[in-house]
């Protein structure tokens, strides 16, 4: 699946991938009590990049924003 969007001003492209969360870059943060993220490095065995997930994991199919 591929989409694009602007948010905020910013063009952000939302990609379905087979990939697993390698390794955890930051705390579970929450964002004045609007919703939540936190910053992983995901890989899907060929290549590992950082990323940005956030409560629309629970919500939608395209669920990290790569950063």
């Amino acid at each position: 699946m591929y989409d694009n969007t602007t948010l905020l001003g910013r063009l952000v492209v939302f990609l379905s991938v087979e990939a697993y969360i390698a390794t955890l870059l930051s705390r579970l943060e929450t964002n004045d009590g609007r919703f939540w993220s936190l910053l992983v490095k995901v890989n899907d065995s060929t290549a590992t990049v950082d990323a940005i997930i956030s409560d629309q994991v629970c919500q939608r199919d395209y669920l990290v924003q790569v950063r």
